[in-house]
């Protein structure tokens, strides 16, 4: 089967970003033209990322930055994902983050209690704002 008529079958596509869909800050080749024909052609799509540095809303404006038109309703994060695991499947509401500022607004957005002491989960993300006191105060808690 080609790929053309593999590619018409298909309704729904799961597009990660980074190194996907851009590179940095450049589309990589393609890609624009890529989730054109997604629109036009009336198929779903997501865009998803395991970097939790950014939240949906900046991951919306990175993309927009690029040319491709997103809204933060089109991206789905590994912060927002771990947030949805933690309220669906446990009782683990109280948590604390090694993550950047936008990862724990996101986490507090989706309804997470974000707290310095006693929290009954611990989440762990990409920091680009990582220091030492950050880390001694994870090690402490771990």
């Amino acid at each position: 089967m080609s790929t053309a008529h593999a590619l018409d079958r298909l309704e729904a596509f799961l597009l990660d970003m980074d190194g996907t869909i851009y590179l940095g800050s450049r589309l990589v080749p393609g890609a624009a033209e890529f989730i054109k024909f997604l629109r036009e052609t009336g198929r779903r799509f997501l865009f998803f990322t395991n970097n939790s540095s950014r939240d949906k809303t900046e991951y919306a404006e990175k993309l927009s930055a690029l040319g491709i038109a997103a809204m933060p309703k089109d991206i789905l994060t590994s912060g927002e994902a771990t947030a949805q695991y933690l309220l669906a499947e446990t009782a683990h509401h109280q948590v604390q983050v090694l993550g950047t500022p936008s990862l724990e607004r996101e986490l507090l957005g989706a309804g997470l209690d974000v707290v310095e002491e006693n929290p009954d989960a611990f989440v762990l993300g990409y920091d680009t704002t990582l220091d030492y006191q950050k880390l001694a105060q994870a090690a402490l808690l771990l």
